[in-house]
């Protein structure tokens, strides 16, 4: 009776301890995640932007069939896994609807074309059901709803193909991301504009054509002048084109030279139109041109950066003029943000074409001091490292495996290159951090320990046995090099205590923008490299294609042609950092390195391991077995 009686006791005991489980389950969300990385669980940014969702989004999720083949499966049941974690944080805000689209066979056709309209593309999976192949139609997105606002998130790529372990991987380490820059989109109130600053002869718009659209998935962005030609002369320009076109006319010419080409001026009798409009333009941008050489005809525009969050100074070569330094400037001690994308160094390896060698120069920006004052300092110098990167040589030569200029850096110490592959850069300079004071320094990227440092050399592809680090002894205590800074603080000014001419002080003493010495907390980032944005053009077709920041352009049309570089995760990490958008941070290096075995563990201990699986099983299993016989003689 006594043993019925704590037998009942028992099962009463655990029903209560499972009721209480369960209620407290239903409040608070907890999964034990044993990865190093936490790669199973939701980043705490995530959690946060979970727990302050204000108003409720619908989220409709339409990876769903009666009759999908098991990686498909797999996939449905990872969606479903992370979308409940994210509903149990979000505290009852998101409504989340599974919605096969296929179910209602009269109104399918007419639900796809409205999520497509939406946003979303269909997938075609080849698989293989009853010893056929076939193509499977497969809409696997989301679409975030908020009022009348629709966000869709398209979680496997468009097109035919077929579903192997990578892009299962792919696919699992992307959710969180893809949903939570939905969510960011879906809830914001306004976007942040990014200006690329012009004038200076920077990276134009296709040699930053990847990370421009990578940066319009989340911001708005821009160019912008600080300084340009007074309007006056515009209008003269017109009037000068016209002039010069009916000058030549008048004279009896019947074509025009320019550039060696030869322009028919007349068909038949008649001026040809787009002749006329194409000399015409071309003697005013001459006229202005020529203006433009007159410091006198320039006006700057104090207010130039007064919409932008965030200004990218990306490989500029001409001289800054006092006034837009100053301008820049006082943007800084608003609270603006700048990215410095700036070599020191110019080395044209276009000349390697016809030339044996060529020699560096000094670029002559003179932004030089006033980043000194800010707190970093670019040398004037040249890193080759032992880890680089190819080079498809100018001279139509085979390219070379290992062009030391072309270095490919890390560091571990930092959040923005957390699990970020190598950043690759092409003749970088060093960094220094310089002065005190409150300024917080960091550094983001740096050389490995083998490098060596030029401060102007000549460059060619024929011998390479001075560039190369490896060749020369490397001192025990020989610290890596920084070779990208984050700066974070109050800035003091760099026109602080200045002396200046009358004409600069009559330019600042605009009653609108008044003159302030030190900046409100802010942040910057300098790194000694122009390049680590510029994208590379491989040749399809006979079209010009711009190669994506991660891929060599060297190994197209090759099993290597595969994402290796950071460049574009790094830079993005960047821009979130500078602008406080720090959520999408930790994600982004979730979806990097696949987790690979230990080549040299599996080689040299490969019995213990065998021995390890083999046996633990085993003995695990009858030591439980005697446990279970010993207590329960024991009770007995």
């Amino acid at each position: 009776m006594k043993i019925i009686k704590n037998t009942s006791f028992q099962f009463v005991f655990l029903l209560l301890f499972l009721f209480l489980i369960n209620i407290f389950s239903s409040y608070k969300f907890v999964r034990l995640d044993l990865t190093e990385d936490k790669l199973h669980s939701l980043t705490i940014p995530t959690i946060k932007l979970l727990n302050n969702l204000e108003d409720i989004v619908s989220v409709d999720v339409y990876l769903e069939g009666d009759d999908f083949p098991a990686e498909l499966q797999k996939l449905n049941l990872s969606l479903k896994e992370r979308l409940d974690e994210f509903k149990a944080y979000s505290g009852n805000n998101l409504k989340i609807r599974y919605i096969n689209l296929d179910k209602d066979k009269e109104l399918a056709a007419d639900y796809k074309k409205q999520i497509y309209e939406e946003g979303l593309d269909p997938s075609y999976v080849q698989v293989v059901q009853d010893n056929k192949r076939e193509l499977l139609e497969v809409w696997a997105g989301i679409i975030l709803r908020q009022g009348e606002v629709a966000i869709p998130i398209q979680l496997l790529q468009g097109g035919e193909f077929t579903i192997n372990q990578q892009i299962i991987n792919r696919f699992n380490d992307r959710i969180e991301y893809k949903i939570i820059q939905g969510l960011l989109k879906l809830t914001r109130t306004s976007k942040k504009r990014i200006s690329f600053l012009r004038g200076h002869q920077e990276l134009d718009n296709a040699r930053a054509w990847a990370i421009r659209n990578k940066l319009l998935e989340f911001y708005d962005v821009d160019t912008v002048q600080l300084s340009s030609l007074k309007q006056d002369f515009y209008n003269k320009s017109i009037d000068f084109a016209i002039s010069s076109f009916d000058s030549i006319v008048a004279i009896g010419d019947t074509s025009f030279i320019i550039k060696e080409d030869t322009i028919s001026l007349f068909d038949k009798q008649e001026i040809i139109l787009g002749a006329k409009n194409y000399i015409s333009r071309y003697f005013q941008i001459e006229y202005l041109n020529a203006k433009r050489r007159n410091p006198l005809n320039i006006s700057e525009d104090l207010r130039a950066l007064d919409n932008t969050d965030c200004l990218i100074v990306a490989k500029p070569k001409k001289p800054f003029r006092d006034k837009e330094k100053y301008i820049i400037d006082q943007y800084i001690m608003r609270g603006g943000k700048v990215l410095w994308l700036v070599d020191m160094m110019d080395v044209n390896e276009n000349l390697l074409r016809d030339s044996l060698f060529i020699m560096s120069e000094v670029i002559e920006h003179d932004l030089d001091n006033m980043l000194y004052k800010y707190g970093a300092r670019i040398n004037k110098d040249i890193i080759t490292d032992s880890r680089c990167a190819p080079v498809i040589r100018k001279d139509g030569e085979d390219n070379l495996l290992s062009w030391f200029f072309y270095p490919t850096v890390s560091s571990n110490n930092n959040e923005l290159m957390q699990n970020v592959s190598p950043v690759k850069l092409r003749y970088a300079s060093s960094v220094d951090s310089v002065g005190k004071g409150e300024v917080k320094k960091t550094v983001l990227l740096e050389s490995s320990s083998i490098y060596k440092q030029f401060r102007q050399t000549t460059v060619n592809y024929k011998n390479l046995f001075n560039y190369n680090p490896e060749n020369f002894d490397v001192p025990a205590d020989k610290n890596n090099v920084p070779l990208a800074l984050l700066l974070e603080g109050e800035f003091s000014s760099h026109f602080k205590g200045r002396d200046s001419d009358k004409s600069f002080k009559k330019f600042i003493s605009d009653s609108a923008v008044k003159f302030k010495e030190k900046s409100i907390p802010t942040s910057m980032v300098v790194i000694g490299d122009g390049d680590i944005i510029k994208n590379d053009f491989i040749n399809l077709k006979g079209n010009l294609t711009p190669v994506m920041l991660a891929f060599e352009p060297s190994t197209y049309g090759t099993a290597d042609f595969v994402p290796k570089y950071g460049n574009s995760v790094f830079v993005l990490n960047v821009i979130d950092k500078l602008l406080g958008n720090d959520v999408l941070i930790p994600l982004r290096s979730r979806m990097k390195f696949p987790r690979l075995l230990d080549k040299k563990a599996i080689t040299t201990d490969r019995k213990y391991w065998q021995m390890l699986n083999l046996f633990l099983p085993i003995i695990s299993v009858a030591l439980l077995g005697v446990m279970i016989v010993f207590f329960r003689k024991r009770k007995f």
